[in-house]
């Protein structure tokens, strides 16, 4: 092990540190992504349910229907809507299915069905349910179709179901925040940030101005990014991911204790996020505590043993605190998962 000798750790930290970065960047985005997912389909379900009746159906109500008749089509689909109200997805797909059984063409029953499909990542099974009755414009319709074209790739027709559902009611948010999600994946930031703003004009929300604040990241305007941040802190100061974003933003400039302090406050709030532990673990790498990194780092590998970018933290947090053996042992379970990983290779050398 002479050559662990020779190791610049100063420079290999930095390093470290871009490779950490840029994994928690992307994680990041997930992260938004999947939070902006939740609430875009609380809004495809109150808009579904906004002017229906079926606001004020309840399970059990439905339930006394059925047991005059269990094989009645309307009742089972009134019941699974109820569920459906309730977010309670996969009893509302099984209500549908047995009023589809029965009277196969029941258009009410295809349209939830297809809802709830979508609502269950099942775009495909969403599509074919839709594409079984008549296409009559709404924006529940419209907005769930753009986003399957979205995520199948086609996105000029995507686009154009978004507008659509602009033209048909300017002041429904979710086509603008839709049409912010197409824009920040092709890296037309600017434009991202005005589709969201518009959204957020029409609904206040905290996961749009977090979007916000992400694109302006990406953009290189950190400036407006940590004044976003800041915002909401002040107004949704127990928010996970707003904490968590502080941290993150503190940490691009040098305020790594402070960064470290908003991470901890981030992880208090929501305990079993992965990505916050990763990146408490880089946090402490930068701050030199390889000890604590290296915890944190086994901590977020203990919720997601797929992290695999955890696993390359860990591998530099024990290196970086002396313990070579067990740090080899972690590069060489990283090259097993992935064996182009150049810098692994690097840093097994200089154990070796």
């Amino acid at each position: 092990m002479l050559s662990n000798l020779t190791v610049d750790f100063h420079g290999d930290r930095k390093y470290c540190s871009f490779e950490q970065i840029s994994s928690i960047i992307s994680d990041l985005g997930e992260y938004i992504k999947s939070e902006m997912k939740k609430f875009t389909h609380k809004i495809l379900l109150d808009e579904l349910f906004k002017d229906k009746e079926d606001t004020h159906i309840t399970v059990r109500k439905c339930r006394e229907e059925l047991e005059k008749n269990p094989k009645d089509p309307a009742a089972n689909t009134h019941l699974g809507t109820a569920y459906l109200i309730k977010d309670k997805i996969n009893m509302a797909i099984r209500q549908f299915k047995k009023s589809l059984e029965v009277f196969p063409d029941y258009e009410e029953a295809l349209y939830y069905m297809a809802v709830a499909c979508y609502l269950q990542d099942k775009p495909d099974s969403a599509y074919e349910y839709f594409h079984k009755i008549d296409f009559k414009p709404d924006l529940v319709r419209l907005c769930i179709m753009g986003d399957i074209y979205y995520n199948n790739g086609e996105i000029p027709d995507s686009i154009q179901f978004f507008k659509k559902a602009i033209e048909m009611d300017s002041n429904f948010p979710l086509p603008y925040i839709a049409l912010g999600n197409i824009c920040s994946f092709e890296g037309n930031f600017p434009r991202a940030i005005e589709c969201y703003s518009k959204g957020l004009e029409i609904v206040q929300n905290s996961i749009i101005s977090l979007s916000i604040a992400f694109n302006y990241y990406l953009s290189g305007n950190r400036q407006d990014c940590t004044d976003i941040i800041k915002s909401l802190l002040d107004k949704d100061p127990d928010y996970s991911a707003v904490n968590f974003f502080y941290a993150f933003s503190l940490s691009q400039s040098d305020n790594i204790e402070e960064a470290i302090s908003y991470c901890h406050r981030a992880i208090e709030i929501e305990e079993t996020n992965y990505l916050f532990y990763k990146t408490l673990g880089y946090l402490y790498l930068n701050s030199g505590n390889s000890e604590l990194a290296a915890e944190s780092y086994m901590k977020s590998i203990e919720i997601n043993e797929d992290n695999v970018s955890a696993f390359t933290g860990l591998a530099f947090a024990l290196q970086f605190s002396g313990q070579f053996d067990r740090a080899l042992t972690e590069y060489k379970d990283i090259i097993s998962r992935n064996p182009d990983n150049a810098m692994v290779y690097y840093h097994m050398g200089t154990i070796e």
